[in-house]
């Protein structure tokens, strides 16, 4: 009896395979226009505002529980743990601002905003501790990842949602590399105090840069805010759930509750949704284990276009060179962090190689004095080559027999 995971869809399937002291329910967060607790979306007037279709981190969050609990107790713990989410989105959001509790939240917009102007501005612990947190990778990855890397995110959104995509000129690049700070000179940029027990951040001009320089938190802020609500619904209501981040997030509190059952995650074919042409299965590598665990993937299957030399330009950006890198179709990561977990597969996508990716992640282990067990797909002969740690060889297999439509395309490799 398993638990399947998907890794790339949000839609879990929770099987109770007939018995019937079996329990599971779910509910889902897709929508930032219904906050409760006097937290809400306004414009530049501080009048309330509706932004249709928005969805906290721009994808739907899926709450999966695994206890019977009363009406009164079902209504309270979705309302809290939904209200978490939505706040740390409130918090980390760069494109709108946000009224809290009668005044106007001091998040990431308002940051941006200040840019400049060398004002100083008292913010939330949560929002000094992710800012610091993005500082110090930005560090430590020795820019593969980068805290100010707004500028250049928004120059290939806006060609990725264009009608005729394209590669953005090598001025335009040049243009927004100007307006990106690095490991270098990060913390003269972005200067983070504490008094008191009081925050404070004061962004301050990027020599050299006369554009804006944009902060953006679209690597983390996600994997912060599961890691955080998670925990707090754990700690307050005591029962196993599992949660579905999306297109890259899933995180559990404790082992598959029911026997002697495994989580079992498939993890997506990139080429099946690469291809259009319906060539390939959709999944095909299946990782079984035990216990609570934090996986995330980033790939490039996921907010792509292809440009007029057919090579994949996704939405994960090298900000040492202000293009996108095409080592690997996704990278995937266990690790004992969600937060970091998010952060250290988009570092890894910023990698030229297995080699340079191990290498940067031992690097980032000593860093953070953290854990992580990394899964790469690669594309070779228009067929995935999937990487695993040989310490999962009795965890990690190709998924045959009936799940498959098609031929078997992936090729399992340990390192």
């Amino acid at each position: 009896m398993k638990k399947i995971l998907s890794l790339a869809l949000v839609f879990l399937l929770v099987s109770c395979q007939g018995q019937s002291e079996n329990f599971a329910s779910f509910f889902t967060i897709n929508d930032v226009n219904n906050i409760k607790e006097n937290l809400f979306l306004v414009d530049e007037n501080g009048e309330k505002l509706v932004v249709p279709f928005y969805t906290p981190f721009l994808t739907q969050i899926q709450n999966n529980y695994f206890k019977d609990l009363n009406e009164t107790e079902k209504e309270q713990f979705a309302e809290d743990f939904i209200f978490d989410i939505q706040y740390y989105n409130a918090l980390f959001d760069s494109g709108y601002r946000y009224m809290h509790q009668g005044k106007i939240l001091n998040n990431l917009y308002m940051i941006n905003r200040s840019y400049g102007s060398n004002e100083r501005l008292e913010i939330s612990k949560d929002l000094y501790d992710i800012l610091t947190l993005g500082v110090n990778l930005t560090i430590a990855s020795e820019n593969r990842f980068n805290l100010t890397i707004g500028a250049l995110s928004d120059l290939w959104q806006n060609e990725r949602d264009s009608t005729n995509p394209q590669d953005p000129t090598e001025e335009e690049v040049s243009r927004a590399l100007t307006c990106t700070a690095d490991d270098k000179n990060i913390k003269e940029v972005v200067v983070l105090e504490e008094e008191n027990s009081q925050y404070y951040v004061t962004f301050k001009p990027l020599k050299g840069c006369n554009d804006q320089v944009r902060l953006s938190l679209g690597a983390i802020g996600k994997g912060y805010a599961i890691e955080y609500a998670t925990n707090k619904a754990y700690k307050n209501y005591a029962l196993p759930l599992l949660i579905n981040g999306g297109m890259s997030s899933i995180k559990t509190t404790e082992k598959y509750p029911y026997g002697n059952s495994k989580w079992s995650i498939q993890f997506i074919n990139p080429l099946a949704l690469i291809d259009f042409k319906g060539n390939h299965n959709m999944y095909e590598v299946e990782l079984d284990l035990e216990g609570a665990l934090n996986l995330s993937t980033s790939g490039d299957y996921n907010q792509f276009f292809v440009n007029s030399e057919g090579k994949i330009r996704h939405h994960i950006i090298d900000p040492r060179s202000g293009m996108p890198l095409n080592t690997f179709h996704s990278v995937s990561l266990l690790s004992n962090s969600s937060i970091l977990a998010d952060a250290v597969t988009t570092i890894l996508m910023n990698t030229a190689s297995i080699d340079e990716a191990n290498e940067v992640l031992l690097k980032l282990e000593s860093y953070f004095n953290g854990e992580f067990i990394p899964f790469y797909m690669i594309e070779n002969n228009h067929k995935i080559q999937f990487y695993a740690p040989k310490s999962l060889e009795n965890e990690v297999h190709i998924i045959s027999g009936n799940d498959n439509i098609y031929d078997i395309e992936s090729e399992l490799i340990f390192f």
